[in-house]
């Protein structure tokens, strides 16, 4: 499966193209691979991951390292896309972002955490 993030607001026409043409790679090979694709807002990842929708990239940042422990993200770009994945991990087999709050239950440690880890290649 995929999980993308939905297009926002991008600061210039460049970043929206580089955006835009990224996004559509992305499409076309899950498309070419018949996985099935999931969409998430960037205030829904966020509040999947903090709790609060608008928070900073360094406080989503902070929470990643309290969950999966120290990592060396090369980009905030990365630290988005572990986000992300964890945001559609805690999904399960709802849509509504409304429930998030209630089922964060991924705890340092947990066989989730470390499965979800180990996916992503993260260290331990």
């Amino acid at each position: 499966m995929v999980a993308i993030e939905k297009i926002f607001m991008a600061k210039n026409a460049s970043s929206a193209l580089k955006l835009g043409q990224a996004r559509g790679v992305i499409l076309l090979s899950a498309a070419q691979q018949t996985l099935p694709v999931f969409e998430y807002n960037p205030t829904e990842v966020k509040r999947a991951v903090t709790g609060h929708g608008q928070a900073a990239k360094d406080q989503v940042a902070k929470v990643l390292h309290i969950i999966f422990g120290s990592q060396n993200f090369r980009t905030p770009d990365a630290s988005d896309g572990v986000a992300l994945a964890l945001c559609h991990a805690l999904q399960g087999s709802s849509r509504d972002s409304k429930d998030l709050p209630k089922r964060y239950s991924i705890q340092r440690g947990s066989r989730k955490t470390q499965s979800l880890a180990k996916a992503l290649g993260l260290k331990r």
